[in-house]
């Protein structure tokens, strides 16, 4: 979580208008939002806003179990986009109208996902040619993320060079390998659950729909074998089952998606009593 010093607090709140704010938030009980007409800051020692929510509130659930929220100022131009947050829309149908960014860097980075796959190749092919293994992005971080709350990348990227220098000294490597065994099982559980209950979360949040047949097959097949560990053998190569179960869940994404979308809904004949 990144802190606001008071200053920038300051210059924040008087900038801030009168306008319409959308107060949104997403977690564990999903994503939803409001319209509120005004926002008030209490004290910026530390920066803190005050943000009223009626406890009848359709919306109060998803706010009280996630435990926070984030104030959306709107320009004049997002008239339509305060409409539909102020009415009776769908709650999917209001985060659809518009583009929202969230996460760590509280950035969007959806557009540098390629980039990320494209240096994980590179680094792969560059530590191949010395003679050192795989180079790649290990989803176990996000379980560690998950149990420490710990979300700066400081901390990461400290942590990557202080694991870079200790890579260099022996002693360290035999000191690692003194932990029982049992000690690293018990931890690897916790993780590695983590990680699984991240992915589960993912569907939660993105409302995936799991009565349509389509979506129920995909995750079906997927933790069928990731879960069995089910590997693909062509020749000399072969493709592990977390491997498997990824390209399984492409492979099944694209068609069953399509055959999805050729599919026309069924119509509904409204008869007068």
């Amino acid at each position: 979580m990144n802190i606001v010093d008071q200053q920038t607090f300051r210059d924040a709140m008087s900038c801030m208008g009168a306008a319409v704010n959308i107060i949104t938030t997403d977690g564990p009980a999903g994503r939803a939002g409001f319209t509120a007409s005004a926002v008030c800051s209490v004290t910026d020692t530390p920066p803190t806003l005050l943000v009223c929510l009626n406890r009848g509130a359709s919306v109060w659930p998803v706010f009280n179990e996630n435990r926070t929220l984030c104030v959306n100022t709107l320009s004049a131009g997002q008239e339509p986009l305060s409409n539909l947050f102020g009415g009776k829309t769908p709650m999917e149908h209001r985060f659809a109208a518009a583009r929202w960014q969230t996460g760590v860097t509280g950035r969007n980075m959806d557009p540098y996902m390629g980039r990320a796959f494209v240096g994980d190749g590179l680094a792969t092919m560059l530590s191949g040619s010395v003679g050192g293994s795989g180079v790649t992005t290990y989803a176990e971080n996000i379980g560690v993320m998950a149990v420490t709350k710990v979300y700066s990348t400081l901390v990461f990227v400290a942590a990557a060079v202080i694991a870079m220098l200790l890579g260099f000294s022996p002693k360290f490597g035999a000191l690692i390998h003194t932990i029982p065994a049992p000690v690293i099982g018990g931890a690897s559980i916790v993780v590695f659950g983590l990680i699984a209950v991240a992915g589960a979360r993912i569907w939660v949040q993105n409302r995936v729909d799991l009565s349509q047949n389509g979506n129920l097959i995909m995750v079906a097949v997927t933790l069928v074998l990731g879960a069995g560990d089910f590997a693909l053998t062509l020749g000399g190569f072969t493709l592990g089952g977390i491997g498997t179960a990824t390209f399984g869940a492409i492979l099944l994404n694209a068609l069953l998606s399509r055959r999805l979308v050729d599919v026309p809904p069924p119509e509904v004949v409204h008869q007068e009593p």
